[in-house]
């Protein structure tokens, strides 16, 4: 995980473990408040310096005592978007929903990374969420109409520099961003580390 944060697969072997190890508690070990909290002010100095290999130790060695810590899970998969890991970064991002899906943080979390790759009806679901939590919320409501707009585009495949009047590289014509992301295992369960691959659609909808 330190070493090569950016490996999917030993993410997802890593959290299954842990989640295994603590019996999928969602609570982690006892007593392990001040550890994590060392951990994660530790995590954000070293994230503020670009110490990536300290960043994500730190990070691992929270998670080692409660893999659902949400302020972990966030920190490092905002790490996973400076190194370019988008697989991870959403991978965290599920595993975090995972512990309360209706976390207005962690929603507003998924639905900024959704929308910059391109996945506006999940960052739609997500920004509902922050809505339910939030009535009123000034940014959910603005970026629910902005991605709608977004999505239709998408939907019909226009490439949105043509409708802008923006010259347009043909050889990037007609491309979307790749499908990301897996799905976590269920808790207790190893990861599998040779899933046989999903379409886009059902991929990005069990990425949120």
């Amino acid at each position: 995980l330190v070493e090569d944060p950016g490996n999917l697969i030993y993410l997802q072997q890593f959290l299954a473990n842990l989640a295994q190890k603590y019996g999928g508690n969602k609570k982690g070990a006892r007593f392990s408040g001040l550890k994590i909290k060392s951990a994660r002010i530790s995590l954000s100095k070293d994230m503020e310096r670009g110490n990536w290999p300290e960043v994500f130790q730190h990070g691992a060695d929270a998670l080692k005592q409660n893999p659902w810590d949400t302020g972990t899970l966030v920190l490092l998969a905002k790490a996973c978007e400076e190194l370019g890991h988008h697989e991870c970064q959403l991978y965290y991002l599920r595993w975090a929903l995972d512990v309360d899906p209706k976390d207005a943080t962690v929603n507003r979390e998924a639905a900024i990374a959704l929308a910059k790759l391109g996945h506006f009806e999940q960052s739609i679901g997500c920004w509902t969420r922050v809505e339910a939590a939030k009535p009123g919320d000034p940014e959910a409501g603005k970026e629910i109409a902005r991605l709608s707009v977004d999505h239709t585009i998408q939907k019909g495949g226009y490439d949105q520099r043509m409708l802008s009047g923006d010259a347009v590289d043909p050889e990037t014509w007609g491309s979307w961003v790749e499908g990301i992301g897996a799905p976590p295992p269920a808790q207790g369960e190893p990861a599998k580390a040779n899933a046989p691959p999903q379409d886009e659609e059902q991929r990005l909808r069990e990425a949120v």
